[in-house]
């Protein structure tokens, strides 16, 4: 039997967009400029160009929190750690399907 659709559902996908709440303000901003992009994939072809948009981002970030030194800025580091699993998460999964807006 052959498909002549393509399908690119993998299987379930529910998780809600990260939330950050980092002290650090510059961690901070690029976590909100990847969660803003992140709302804004509405195709294959922008999550591309966005895919490339966040590693800018994640090195960034991961430059500010190699600072950080063991005993210091423990939420942060912890709110880094989970931060980038939730975007690792939604990047693997694909593109979001945009609800109707309700009446």
């Amino acid at each position: 039997m052959l498909i002549k659709e393509q399908n690119t559902v993998t299987h379930s996908f529910e998780y809600a967009l990260p939330i950050a709440n980092f002290n650090n303000y510059s961690l901070q901003s690029y976590a909100n400029r990847i969660v803003d992009d992140f709302k804004n994939i509405s195709n294959i072809e922008s999550k591309a160009q966005i895919y490339d948009e966040y590693y800018h981002y994640i090195y960034n970030m991961a430059k500010i929190y190699s600072t950080f030194h063991l005993g210091q800025n423990k939420h942060d580091r912890d709110e880094y750690s989970a931060f980038i699993n939730q975007t690792n998460m939604i990047f693997n999964a694909g593109i979001f399907i945009k609800a109707a807006p309700s009446k």
